[in-house]
């Protein structure tokens, strides 16, 4: 009985990340409009999280 469980666990575990990874997926999907729409704030959103973000990020590493 305890190997049903165990396997049961695992199955509706399992089940339960690909529900949300679908969610997710179609949350992507849907906003795929707007960010051809919006693309130059989309643009300048990744410079800030990305390139403009760098010192923080050595300094970070300096005292890791």
């Amino acid at each position: 009985m305890k190997l049903f469980q165990v396997v049961g666990r695992g199955v509706l575990g399992f089940f339960e990340h690909f529900g949300r990874l679908v969610l997710l997926l179609g949350q992507v999907i849907r906003y795929l409009p707007r960010l051809i729409k919006d693309r130059k704030i989309v643009l300048e959103q990744m410079a800030v999280v990305g390139a403009d973000s760098l010192p923080l990020v050595l300094l970070i590493g300096a005292f890791t």
